[in-house]
């Protein structure tokens, strides 16, 4: 998505001194390269919104392999690791909660499961995957939302370069003048 924004503002740059320096002969240029980026925009816009119901699957077996992982190889430092962060993270207990490390054979809750990551009583109720769901999901929907809004200023830019390729030349001096 930044790539994409930073081909267009090349490309814009690049358009504005053309119009500058009046060569209004690369301007069909513009309106292709305009509309590539158009179409990419539209495209990455509707994957991330459809990504937002499509990865609740997903994210419940990434994450519940996760601690899989931690609870068959409790000794591996590094899978302990990953389990604290996302738990301190996310602020959550388990897959889909503190039960999670009951049915998983643990004596006692990790430390990361509590608030204040001391064993005081005071746990995480919500489960890894509902905390995690609940902070990707609408970064998704922004990230599509703002993609396709930007279709519309585009829009608009198709439309301005398609008119000013096809007006008078006569008048393109009068603008420059």
């Amino acid at each position: 998505m930044v790539s994409i924004g930073a081909f267009a503002l090349t490309i814009g740059v690049l358009i504005v001194i053309m119009i500058l320096f009046a060569v209004c002969i690369k301007l069909p240029i513009y309106i292709f390269f305009l509309a590539v980026i158009f179409i990419l925009h539209v495209v990455l816009g509707s994957l991330a919104l459809a990504a937002t119901s499509k990865y609740d699957g997903d994210i419940y077996t990434v994450v519940k392999k996760v601690f899989d992982d931690y609870v068959n190889n409790p000794q591996v430092d590094d899978k302990k690791t990953v389990v604290d962060i996302v738990q301190q993270d996310f602020k959550c207990c388990g897959v889909e909660g503190p039960q999670y490390w009951n049915s998983s054979g643990f004596k006692q809750y990790p430390t990361s499961c509590y608030k204040h990551n001391s064993f005081d009583n005071a746990l995480y109720e919500e489960g890894c995957v509902s905390s995690f769901e609940k902070s990707i999901i609408p970064k998704f929907r922004a990230v599509g939302g703002i993609a396709i809004a930007m279709t519309l200023v585009e829009g608009f830019g198709i439309v301005y370069c398609y008119i000013l390729v096809n007006s008078d030349p006569e008048e393109w001096q009068r603008l420059l003048a």
